[in-house]
């Protein structure tokens, strides 16, 4: 049987499984081929994937045509944005010094005083509101360093550096974002996680990066030598440990992969990746 001969709606629905990778390649097949994939469901696909979304306008009443042209809109949002200062309508008229933290996962933490605010940019266009979150700082002696978020599990990780009489450590604290309120992830059965500093003479002891992915947080950190754990958060055990005598820059999680680029002495730059599964393998490779 030719798979040409199919009614139009069949195909649209079969190359609808591929991937706009694919749905390039048999464009190139023949004319019809090229017909059929412009036609309105596929391009939406195809628009989708160059505007680097995934998921549409969730109302399901909306046409193809409708959602094609809130994709555009949406797309010459960002083309004719402008950026605008944000103020805090609570704020007195004189701010308090705050600090933004290095962070990634979506999530901006920022130290005002004795408050940690974190704040969700939203997006009036997806009609997604600003989420803003406020937590104590009282008590907690820390000289904060770096944020990482993963709203879909509602967890965030507050880093930083700790000086005590007994010696110094770097610190994780597991955070759980409900609501608007900020309180210790109760699913993490050790909420704070502390890493002894080796080198007592090093000058800068400092988280660098960390992302967290499922139940797997990856933590680099610089001490002697620039270190990668991977923990589970849930339990509080490390799962992977290795030391890199080169800078580590952005690790990045995946459900089978761990990621992560070193940079070396001569400039030189390269990947490395892990499996995750059931743990990181300890022979990276390029």
């Amino acid at each position: 049987m030719n798979l040409l001969s199919l009614p139009v709606e069949l195909l649209v629905n079969i190359l609808s499984c591929l991937d706009v990778t694919d749905l390039f390649v048999c464009r190139r097949v023949c004319h019809y081929c090229l017909s059929i994939v412009q036609s309105t469901p596929l391009q939406y696909r195809i628009l989708l994937a160059r505007a680097g979304l995934i998921h549409g306008h969730t109302t399901p009443e909306l046409s193809a045509e409708d959602r094609i042209t809130a994709l555009e809109a949406y797309a010459r949002g960002w083309k004719e944005s402008r950026f605008a200062e944000y103020r805090d309508p609570q704020a007195s008229r004189v701010p308090p010094k705050f600090k933004t933290l290095k962070f990634s996962g979506g999530v901006i933490p920022i130290v005002t005083g004795s408050e940690l605010r974190l704040v969700c940019a939203g997006s009036p266009g997806r009609q997604v509101p600003m989420r803003i979150w406020s937590f104590s700082l009282k008590g907690i002696h820390l000289e904060l360093q770096y944020g990482v978020a993963d709203l879909s599990q509602s967890i965030f990780a507050l880093f930083g550096y700790r000086l005590v009489v007994a010696g110094k450590s770097l610190e994780c604290r597991l955070l759980s974002l409900d609501n608007s309120v900020v309180k210790v992830k109760s699913e993490a059965l050790v909420p704070v996680i502390n890493i002894p500093i080796v080198s007592q003479l090093f000058p800068s002891h400092r988280t660098e990066n960390a992302a967290i992915h499922y139940d797997l947080l990856a933590w680099t950190w610089l001490d002697e030598y620039h270190y990668l754990r991977i923990y589970n958060w849930r339990t509080g055990q490390a799962v992977w440990h290795s030391n890199i005598v080169t800078r580590t820059r952005c690790p990045s999680l995946s459900s089978e992969r761990l990621y992560w680029s070193c940079q070396f002495i001569t400039g030189k730059t390269s990947t490395y990746f892990g499996s995750t599964h059931p743990h990181p393998s300890t022979h990276p490779t390029t």
